[in-house]
């Protein structure tokens, strides 16, 4: 294995008792609660630099929160826009499933207060939530602070959090 393959292993492990610690609180949390601690978990925990949560209903897109240019929350919740093409591929992967999905040299998104605006351009993941086996949100995360290269074994580690989140999501719909 890799240097950083390694070094994640041994993440992964020190990581299972504060994930099951997250687990056990967001269960009792409110979805907006929730969204916010699963993006702050996964700067603080998993290293991801900038992430965003979005849901889907029918076809629109929301907003829940992400992560600016500064490195700070961001309340992303007021935003809301019709599927366009790309998030139409996404959400309608159930026939293509992927773990995680990268595209490089597209644009990279910061909040303005009202609107995600394109500001850089780099790599972007896409992470697919499934909740009772549908795509019900895109966790989506680049570098663009930094500009560091895409971690394969950080955005795996990104993609067991999102597995998580789908199943907490259920069980608290009580799916």
């Amino acid at each position: 294995p890799s240097p950083d393959s390694t070094a994640m292993s041994a993440d992964s492990l020190h990581i299972l008792p504060v994930l099951l610690e997250f687990m056990s609180q967001q269960e009792r949390t409110d979805d907006r609660t929730f969204f916010l601690k699963a993006v702050e978990f996964s700067r603080n925990h998993l290293g991801i630099e900038r992430g965003a949560i979005w849901l889907r209903y029918g076809e629109t897109i929301r907003g829940t929160y992400g992560t600016g240019l500064d490195g700070c929350t961001t309340d992303e919740s007021d935003f809301e826009k019709p599927l366009d093409e790309i998030w139409r591929e996404l959400f309608q992967a159930n026939e293509k499933p992927f773990r995680w999905l990268r595209r490089n040299n597209v644009p990279q998104y910061a909040w303005n207060g009202h609107a995600p605006e394109p500001r850089l351009t780099g790599w972007v993941v896409a992470t697919p939530i499934l909740k009772s086996g549908e795509y019900c949100a895109i966790f989506t995360n680049d570098t663009a602070i930094t500009g560091r290269p895409c971690q394969s074994a950080q955005q795996d580690m990104l993609a067991l959090f999102c597995g998580l989140l789908g199943q907490l999501l259920a069980r608290r719909e009580g799916k």
